[in-house]
């Protein structure tokens, strides 16, 4: 059993290198997208932030699929068309 395995989290904020609806939140580092992805699985609410420039883009490590994610939190200039998809799975966007 792994230490990870006993953790309990109540809100978890991720930061990603990407974001795409169909495919999830990712990252370059395969350590990273692990250590998220385990984190993940034992958070009660999973919360992603990330900036206007990241939707669309698949980076090589998912951390988690959208459908995963309670909220998404980007800024103020993210477009109807970017944050659409993600509303539409459910998840509340929060743009600040």
């Amino acid at each position: 059993m792994h230490a990870l395995d006993q953790l309990v989290v109540n809100a978890l904020f991720i930061g990603a290198d990407g974001i795409d609806a169909a495919w999830g939140a990712t990252c370059f580092n395969s350590d990273e997208a692990a250590l998220n992805g385990t984190m993940v699985k034992h958070a009660q609410r999973k919360i992603a932030v990330v900036d206007r420039s990241k939707f669309g883009v698949v980076a090589g490590w998912r951390i988690c699929h959208a459908l995963d994610l309670d909220v998404l939190i980007t800024d103020t200039d993210a477009s109807d068309e970017a944050i659409a998809p993600f509303e539409k799975l459910g998840i509340q966007v929060l743009r600040v």
